[in-house]
């Protein structure tokens, strides 16, 4: 299945068992078609079993191209389904780029820089980033989603609609 690890966009296994993530680890290194192939150990606390996977990269620059642009499709959907309801408080402290802070739908809470490089979100840090993708908070601060508060106890502007203009590269 296509998947974000900390290699970069990429392909990731279902769960298996050592032998037969073994057995396909070689098969994925004659194939010749893939690099960066890692074998991980996934454990439940609930289950005393391990269980294997492998991730692994496609060579093909075209292949991994149309997934870095899949995955930002997907990210973007989500930012116009959910950034409406996102709300911004900018740090005016944070120096230049300024950062804001974003309290998401589900109340967690990260921050996302101004110049559109970093959020502090999990999805961000340990799958986009290593691709190059933007997380779904930081393409709805870019589609300027949500309320925008300074420190003022103001908005600053808000912005619901979900159509705006396609951004560059996506």
């Amino acid at each position: 299945m296509h998947s974000l690890t900390r290699n970069g966009a990429g392909y990731r296994t279902h769960l298996m068992t050592s032998a037969q993530c073994a057995g396909f680890e070689r098969c994925l290194h004659k194939h010749g078609h893939f690099h960066r192939i890692e074998r991980q150990v996934y454990t439940d606390p609930a289950d005393p079993r391990r269980c294997y996977y492998l991730t692994y990269l496609p060579k093909d620059p075209a292949r991994l191209e149309a997934f870095v642009k899949n995955e930002m499709l997907k990210s973007r959907e989500r930012a116009e389904a959910e950034g409406s309801g996102y709300i911004w408080v900018a740090d005016l402290d944070s120096g230049t780029p300024r950062e804001w802070e974003v309290l998401t739908l589900t109340g967690s809470v990260y921050r996302v820089r101004e110049d559109l490089t970093s959020c502090t979100c999990p999805h961000f840090v340990n799958r986009c980033a290593p691709a190059m993708i933007l997380c779904k908070h930081i393409l709805a601060f870019a589609l300027n989603l949500g309320t925008f508060y300074t420190s003022e106890d103001r908005p600053l502007y808000q912005h619901t609609t979900t159509h705006a203009p396609a951004l560059a590269g996506t």
